[in-house]
């Protein structure tokens, strides 16, 4: 059955990406670009401790500011495709297309619901490395007010556009690409590509109840 990574080990993951991607692309793109990205940070914060202020952070209204300032910097068709693996170029465009639309769907979903929980979380930045040429990692630390914490590794490349983008999630040194991998392949390799994309629409659907 296709299920969600373990949401326990990845509180707080979007809440430490805007933390990190401030210095993460001054390394590469100028400070130009890292000034929006600041700003861009800055504003979820702000959104978020101002809902969680007002007793009016739920799913939805953090699903709006996941939609409004994360998703444009994360990679999903990337994300799909390396979770798609071997499958990926023996899947029809149309099917690949709603595949990616609907991941894109269940990951906003699900991490609304995470981030509706918000609290306070501290993030520190522990480590920032190229890894290849285009490639590079950004570690951070997420405590919770229990000082309980978990690290995690965000990976981001660079795509034809000259941008980065968050192109996989490694918490405690477990990859979100690899564990949907293995859950995708299951999925085609029972039935086809089309029930996949039928399972991530539903999964979506539920997950923003």
């Amino acid at each position: 059955m296709l299920q969600a990574i373990s949401f326990k080990r990845i509180v707080g993951w979007l809440m430490a990406v805007t933390v990190a991607l401030p210095l993460a692309a001054q390394a590469d793109s100028g400070q130009k670009i890292a000034d929006k990205l600041v700003k861009r940070s800055n504003t979820i914060i702000a959104e978020l401790g101002l809902l969680n202020a007002n007793d009016s952070l739920t799913a939805q209204a953090a699903l709006d500011v996941i939609q409004e300032h994360m998703s444009p910097i994360i990679d999903f068709s990337a994300l799909t495709r390396k979770a798609m693996g071997k499958h990926w170029r023996r899947t029809a465009q149309p099917v690949r297309e709603e595949i990616v639309t609907n991941f894109q769907a269940l990951l906003e979903n699900t991490y609304a619901k995470v981030l509706a929980q918000y609290s306070g979380q501290q993030v520190e930045l522990i480590d920032n490395k190229a890894v290849t040429p285009g490639v590079f990692s950004v570690v951070v630390k997420v405590t919770d007010k229990r000082n309980k914490a978990v690290e995690i590794d965000y990976i981001f490349s660079r795509n034809d556009d000259d941008e980065y983008r968050i192109t996989d999630i490694k918490v405690e040194g477990i990859s979100m690409v690899a564990n949907y991998r293995r859950q995708f392949s299951a999925v085609i390799a029972k039935n086809d590509a089309a029930e996949l994309a039928r399972k991530l629409r539903v999964m979506a659907a539920a997950k923003i109840k």
